[in-house]
């Protein structure tokens, strides 16, 4: 039931801020696999990626809001803040227990946009610190293919 509540606020989020402005969609592979969105605001752009983590017994969904530091010809290099709410089961006792997790962290990669065709190429580097749920922290590095529309 948690999964699908997360479905369901994941594309809430994402019809909320389709827009004229530009977009990107694909996938984030790295420690996880991730369906990867981009939404730009000017220079500036917010990821949301709904990917499969912990061996693909958990669901997560990240948003990041990337400030693009420096931007030359196709390439663009970025950073920004950025939260994560997790699902997961364990088993206790012979039963299965639903678990959940928020954190927070960030993002810092570069990212290059091919001219001539609609599609971009990114590597990042996303740190995340868990405060509620399973404690702790982590980071992964990831690289995105996704297309512009």
């Amino acid at each position: 039931m948690k999964k699908l509540i997360a479905v369901v606020v994941a594309v809430m989020a994402i019809s909320f801020v389709a827009s004229a402005q530009p977009r990107a969609f694909g996938i984030r592979i790295g420690g996880d696999v991730e369906a990867s969105y981009q939404h730009q605001f000017g220079r500036n752009f917010l990821e949301a990626d709904l990917g499969l983590g912990f061996a693909m017994s958990a669901l997560q969904l990240t948003g990041v809001y990337d400030f693009v530091i420096a931007h030359t010809n196709n390439f663009s290099f970025y950073a920004g803040p950025g939260v994560q709410v997790n699902f997961w089961n364990t088993w206790n006792d012979s039963q299965k227990v639903a678990n959940a997790g928020v954190g927070l962290g960030g993002q810092l990669g570069f990212e290059y946009a091919f001219g001539s065709i609609p599609f971009n190429i990114a590597l990042d580097w996303r740190p995340m610190w868990n405060f509620i749920g399973r404690y702790g922290s982590w980071s992964s590095v990831a690289l995105s293919f996704r297309y512009r529309f």
